[in-house]
């Protein structure tokens, strides 16, 4: 089994054409070696998906770089049941 951790969005606050990196750390809590798609979601929709190996009892960090092109508005990002919000303001 897989357990994500430790949701990052940074920077949090963004315009429209800029970057943010959105991090998670995967942990395999199992005795055996797997395979586990690490999913990102932006508003519900899957945005990119890493695939992480992980021997038994070992973590990853797995980090996702996003360039916005969305309308300014708060985005609800989402990685298995991690929750966090990405916002995009017209000009900082």
């Amino acid at each position: 089994a897989f357990i994500a951790s430790d949701l990052t969005i940074l920077p949090e606050v963004m315009t429209p054409g800029d970057s943010t990196t959105i991090g998670v750390t995967v942990t395999n809590t199992g005795e055996q070696a797997d395979t586990y798609p690490v999913v990102l979601k932006i508003d519900g929709v899957i945005a990119e998906t890493k695939h992480v190996t992980l021997a038994g009892g070992a973590s990853q960090n797995v980090t996702f770089v996003y360039f916005s092109t969305f309308n300014t508005r708060d985005h609800v990002i989402t990685i298995d049941q991690l929750k966090g919000v990405l916002q995009v303001l017209c000009g900082i």
